[in-house]
């Protein structure tokens, strides 16, 4: 069983200490008895370093595809135009809420104001 399945993540967390190496030591192994509900199972969960490197740089991949998509979504929130303050706090709340929890964003309200003529105010 390759630890890209739910339960065996949960049990490679549970129990890192029953870890078995291999001669060389970039493979990891352990063996635990599981009762399911279709009876009693034996698991061999094997984690390589050849397969985190590979995790690690897809992670890393799509890290930098939702940073980039995170920072053309807030361009373009930063470019928009609200009638007051609270309009412009509520849309950075409602746009944050789907934010991952892993990214950080710092904002700014800044006013400039508007007058109701054209050319310079008198």
């Amino acid at each position: 069983m390759p630890e890209t399945s739910r339960e065996a993540k949960a049990l490679v967390r549970a129990n890192p200490e029953h870890r078995e190496t291999s001669a060389d030591p970039q493979t990891h192994w352990f063996s635990p008895q599981l009762t399911l509900p279709q009876g009693h199972e034996r698991w061999i969960v094997v984690v390589t370093d050849a397969g985190l490197a590979r995790t690690r740089a897809t992670m890393t991949k799509r890290a930098q595809q939702d940073q980039e998509d995170w920072e053309r979504q807030l361009w373009h929130l930063g470019n928009q135009e609200f009638a007051c303050q609270a309009d412009a706090e509520a849309a950075i709340h409602r746009r944050l809420k789907r934010l991952p929890i892993w990214l950080r964003v710092a904002s700014m309200v800044a006013s400039w104001p508007h007058y109701a003529g054209r050319g310079r105010p008198p």
